[in-house]
């Protein structure tokens, strides 16, 4: 199902000095998703604070590209007798907005990094993400598997593990774009940037795939999740991404105090996880009664914390007040730039 997502590019701050002679930059930002069209925001004149403020739109029709491509925004400095320099690039993993009870978006300040000079100033986002009919189409894939690298589910969150399912694992194989011709004649940058993203997707991918195992099995998280980058260089020219951990269906504790152990299932002919023979539909069948289950759950644990969410409401409503607020003195900032510039040009 289709999805649409909206990215508010609004200012940087502390950007490097492009331009010597003038002591300042022309900054403007590229906005790369996947094979889309790139987007691109005005050219900020002379300032290493630049105020963009500018709203942009991708429409995303297949599910997949959420989960294997992360945001990336290129910070540019506009140069008018040469190529513009990359002054760095911020990626933005929309993993975390495909969760049921995760956020509804991601905002604030983000680092720009270069793989040479390191951190090079920081850029203000706001990325959400609009399903049509406000539906989460998800469901017959992996968004919503929870992945912990810990060996069990963090206690603050009321989480029990009730099924341990068993060992689950992933491969995936990419060529290394180091070993690839165009690096002969391409930049350090360019070729750093390059390897960067590949691993950064491979992660993706592999963590995606590995989801949909869990899912066809009947689970719902995975811990003790790990991720092994292998560059074997010359060997294969290749990067090699294996992704593992143990399988299992966690529920909400009904109890607010720390969630007392549980007993744990164990098949007599494996000795450990369960093992069913059953058909990917029945598995598919039994994981949607325990997705209604889970859902019960949280809404009694919902009850009986009638007064926390009261707060977190109050606290979501101080949010949205301190974003308007935010936009207000940025709109005010953009006024003011909009002055000086008319005074210039009057000079």
């Amino acid at each position: 199902m289709p999805c649409t997502v909206k990215i508010r590019v609004v200012e940087g701050r502390n950007l490097p000095v492009m331009d010597r002679a003038s002591g300042s930059t022309d900054a403007y930002t590229e906005i790369i998703f996947a094979d889309f069209p790139i987007l691109r925001t005005e050219i900020c004149r002379k300032s290493l604070d630049p105020v963009w403020n500018e709203d942009f739109r991708i429409e995303v029709a297949d599910d997949r590209l959420l989960q294997d491509e992360p945001v990336q925004l290129k910070v540019k400095d506009s140069d008018v007798y040469s190529a513009d320099d990359t002054i760095g690039i911020c990626i933005i993993d929309l993993n975390p907005l495909l969760l049921s009870d995760g956020p509804m978006l991601i905002s604030g300040w983000f680092p720009i990094y270069d793989t040479h000079r390191g951190v090079a100033g920081e850029i203000y986002l706001i990325v959400k993400l609009q399903f049509f009919d406000d539906i989460n189409p998800f469901r017959e894939s992996s968004a919503g598997v929870w992945f912990f690298c810990i060996t069990s589910p963090p206690q603050s969150q009321c989480l029990q593990i009730e099924t341990i399912y068993g060992f689950v694992e992933e491969l995936l194989v990419e060529p290394d774009p180091e070993y690839h011709w165009r690096d002969a004649f391409r930049a350090n940058r360019t070729s750093n940037e390059a390897r960067q993203m590949l691993i950064y997707s491979a992660c993706h991918k592999v963590r995606r795939q590995l989801g949909k195992k869990v899912l066809e099995m009947g689970a719902n998280a995975v811990i003790a999740y790990r991720e092994d980058i292998d560059l074997e260089g010359d060997v294969t020219d290749s990067i090699c991404v294996r992704a593992y951990g143990t399988a299992c269906f966690i529920i909400r504790s009904p109890v607010l105090s720390i969630p007392t152990p549980i007993p744990i299932q164990v098949p007599a002919q494996l000795g450990i996880g369960i093992a069913d023979n059953r058909s990917p539909e029945d598995a598919r069948d039994r994981r949607r009664e325990r997705d209604r289950d889970f859902d019960a759950t949280t809404g009694s644990l919902t009850g009986l914390n009638g007064s926390k969410e009261k707060e977190k409401e109050q606290e979501k409503e101080k949010e949205k007040e301190k974003l308007k607020e935010r936009e207000g003195e940025i709109e005010k900032e953009k006024e003011k730039e909009r002055e000086r510039k008319k005074r210039e040009r009057e000079r």
